[in-house]
Formats: C-alpha cells, sequence, structure tokens
C-alpha cells in the first residue's frame, strides 16, 4: 500500500508535499507493515517502468482559474478531458 498526502494532510501546504511524518502513522503501520507513506509527487518504480504519481484537484483548479464559463451543453467531464489532452 503506498499513501500520497493530500493538501489537508498534516504538514506543508506547498508543493513537493512532504510525507506524512511517522509520529502519525505508527500505529497504523504496526497494523499494515507493508504499507509505504511517501511524499508528493512521488515516483514509483515496477520492474522496468516508471509511475509517477501526483495527487491535486485538477479539475477544481482549473475551473477556478477559467476565463471563460464551461458550455452548458457539454458536460464538464468532457470540457476537462478535453482540455487535459489538448
Amino acid at each position: 500500500f503506498v499513501f500520497v498526502p493530500d493538501r489537508n494532510d498534516p504538514g506543508l501546504n506547498s508543493l513537493p508535499k512532504p510525507a506524512i511524518s511517522d509520529m502519525f502513522v505508527k500505529e497504523f503501520k504496526e497494523l499494515v507493515p507493508n504499507s509505504v507513506f511517501t511524499s508528493n509527487p512521488c515516483r514509483i518504480k515496477f520492474f522496468e517502468k516508471e509511475i509517477l504519481v501526483f495527487k491535486q484537484n485538477l479539475a477544481k483548479s482549473l475551473n477556478r482559474y477559467c476565463i471563460l464559463d464551461p458550455l452548458e451543453e457539454i458536460e464538464f467531464s468532457d470540457q476537462f478531458t478535453s482540455t487535459l489532452l489538448s
């Protein structure tokens, strides 16, 4: 199990966000010995592949900084996907 901190977790509220302190997760690690608490963002190496994990609410950020109102006839998730892909 890999746990990546969120903006609401204890610690600094900036990126990169350090891993959650052992003080908060000590008991959990005893119950789940294979758990890893890492930073946000982090890289996970899986055989020959490298996976980048970045936890952020991008939809909320894009909506906050949008210049034009989203089109009502097109669903927000479709517009969000189109923006990311372009």
